[in-house]
């Protein structure tokens, strides 16, 4: 329930609310995000990602890219990333070679 207006939520949802700058203090300060529990070890590699600007020792950002499910998103998105920016060279390939072939079409 919503403790401002009362508002019942579904059991089909579940609303967590994170004060990151507290999660990334309390990182800096154990300089570590070692946690027993895997669900929440999970969840807290990938809090440390989204608030790498504020985590003091980047070894912890980098060790948490490196291992499971985080490493692969990260390698896709580059992949993807490359994938996208030799597409958009190519597209700019063919639009010289069409700007070419009108210009020697109006000659």
């Amino acid at each position: 329930m919503d403790c401002d207006d009362f508002t019942v939520f579904t059991n089909a949802m579940e609303l967590h609310y994170i004060d990151m700058k507290a999660f990334a203090k309390a990182v800096n300060e154990a300089d570590s995000i070692i946690i027993n529990d895997t669900e929440e070890m999970m969840f807290a590699k990938w809090l440390s990602i989204i608030t790498q600007k504020e985590i003091a020792n980047k070894a912890i950002i980098e060790n948490a890219c490196e291992e499971d499910e985080i490493y692969f998103y990260n390698k896709e998105r580059a992949d993807d990333r490359r994938i996208m920016e030799q597409q958009a060279a190519e597209i700019e390939k063919l639009r010289k070679e069409v700007e070419v072939l009108r210009a020697t079409q109006n000659t």
